[in-house]
């Protein structure tokens, strides 16, 4: 610049002509590139939904084919594991060593994605029932594989059946079948572990059964909320140490409300610190 200055060429105009093909480089790089990266998504994601259709035929065939329980999950924990390879999805867990637990427990876990409870379903090798909104009810092609498969479904927004729904879930852990919630109840497009809810807690408390943290990170990346496009990204799992509920004798709702909610502060507190995303 200083040298142009000196010369008296620093404000000597170009003609438009010659900046034209300077100009058109620098518009259409960037735009081949990111025309070539929409591309790429969109095959992948199609080549993902004809694998996901294919699997998800032959679960739903089992859920109604198979008489037990842990069949019909030993089937689906195989395909979601079979999706994982043919998609070029890499899944790394870390903890794995703490879902060796002989008694039933409540499995806490953020929730980020549409795709959150396949990878689960793939991570746990024992049936687990999760417990999911009652408007998958409304939907004939998911309300009865997912009741075959042990699906609690339970009403967000009635207060009043959330007292049975309650009751359910102890009912489930005293019968030894091991329950999976998301306790923020839903996910954002925007990245954020949300607030907790306490039923997981209370019926921790109730039933006296731990809970284990599980920490989903890349889940998000696959498949965001308000979006039908599915991408690649990396898994990470981590599967915390099993927390037991403190303070055992004392039956009153004021004292079992408040070790639920150090209950869930403890377990928000270890879900934070792995899932990769701020509160």
């Amino acid at each position: 610049c200083r040298s142009r200055y000196e010369q008296g060429r620093l404000t000597k105009p170009r003609h438009p002509l010659w900046q034209l093909p300077s100009l058109l480089t620098t518009a259409l790089i960037p735009m081949s590139r990111k025309t070539s990266r929409h591309l790429g998504t969109l095959s992948y994601s199609i080549y993902a939904y004809m694998n996901l259709s294919l699997l998800a035929a032959i679960a739903w065939i089992a859920t109604f084919s198979l008489p037990k329980l842990k069949w019909r999950w030993q089937v689906a924990h195989s395909l979601v594991k079979c999706l994982e390879k043919v998609t070029f999805t890499q899944v790394t867990v870390t903890g794995r060593e703490n879902l060796q637990n002989p008694q039933a427990v409540i499995f806490v876990a953020n929730h980020s994605s549409y795709v959150d409870a396949l990878f689960l379903t793939g991570l746990l090798p024992k049936p687990a029932k999760f417990v999911a909104k009652a408007e998958l009810k409304s939907n004939p092609l998911l309300y009865r594989p997912l009741g075959n498969l042990g699906v609690q479904f339970v009403e967000r927004f009635d207060n009043r059946q959330s007292a049975k729904e309650a009751q359910q879930m102890r009912m489930n852990l005293s019968q030894g079948h091991s329950l999976i919630i998301f306790p923020e109840g839903t996910f954002t497009r925007a990245p954020g572990l949300l607030p907790f809810h306490l039923g997981a807690f209370i019926a921790a408390v109730k039933a006296q059964v731990p809970v284990i943290p599980i920490s989903l990170q890349g889940t998000r990346n696959i498949l965001r909320a308000q979006s039908w496009q599915l991408r690649r990204s990396k898994i990470s799992i981590h599967v915390g140490k099993p927390i037991n509920p403190s303070g055992k004798g004392k039956e009153t709702h004021a004292y079992d409300w408040q070790i639920a909610l150090e209950l869930r502060n403890k377990v928000r507190e270890q879900i934070l610190e792995h899932c990769g995303e701020p509160d």
